[in-house]
């Protein structure tokens, strides 16, 4: 048999027990023994075949049984294709199914950690900025004009913060929905607003941006931008 590498005087001394693979003999014994007492006239399985060389095959045995007019057991007819390569493919499937779920697992885990942080960021930490924001109001309002600059400094670095926390609840809609339509912007306007706040931030930063300008498309998730500079 070509199958598992014997010739046929060398499968002729041999059983199919002896090259039957001990976790498939059973099923394959007791099938047999119900297709001799009559209770199936046929049946087939998957099962391994040990090869000469020692490896193991996979094949699809399909036997029936011939009967005599009496429908005493003659002999047995047997049918043996070579499946290997189809089980090989198959295992290979499932283990990279398994490892999609892994990865969708990871995924959901992840989703759920962004959609936590969002509470966390959009219950915990609002309400003290909010706090903060307001007593900068009360203090802008009261002193008018009069304001000095680590006062507007404060007031413009808070409006920042609530800008911030903002844009990462955005961020964070944005990954779980990738399906998200970017808008034109226009470059040189973000420079302008990154000069605003120029004291407060390194001007080497707006430099460095200037220099990458050229390079960079026309459009964008516009919160993602101010990420970059950030």
């Amino acid at each position: 048999m070509d199958i598992i590498g014997y010739s046929r005087d060398e499968i002729l001394k041999l059983t199919f027990q002896d090259i039957t693979h001990p976790d498939d003999l059973t099923v394959d014994l007791n099938l047999l023994q119900e297709t001799l007492e009559g209770k199936r006239d046929s049946y087939r399985m998957e099962k391994r075949y040990f090869h000469k060389n020692g490896s193991t095959i996979w094949i699809l045995l399909i036997v029936s049984i011939v009967r005599d007019s009496q429908k005493k057991p003659l002999f047995f007819i047997s049918q043996i294709q070579d499946i290997t390569d189809r089980k090989n493919m198959l295992s290979a499937l499932i283990e990279k199914n398994e490892t999609l779920q892994a990865l969708s697992n990871h995924l959901t885990e992840r989703n759920s950690q962004l959609e936590e942080f969002n509470q966390i960021v959009s219950h915990n930490l609002r309400a003290p900025i909010g706090n903060i924001f307001t007593l900068t109001t009360m203090l802008s309002e009261k002193y008018g004009t009069d304001k000095d600059e680590l006062l507007q400094s404060l007031e413009m670095s808070v409006k920042d913060l609530m800008t911030t926390l903002s844009d990462i609840v955005e961020v964070i809609k944005i990954r779980r929905n990738r399906n998200v339509n970017k808008q034109p912007i226009f470059l040189r306007m973000l420079l302008t607003g990154f000069r605003i706040f120029s004291p407060l931030r390194s001007r080497r930063r707006v430099q460095k941006f200037k220099r990458i300008l050229p390079r960079l498309r026309k459009f964008f998730i516009q919160r993602y931008i101010w990420r970059v500079y950030y």
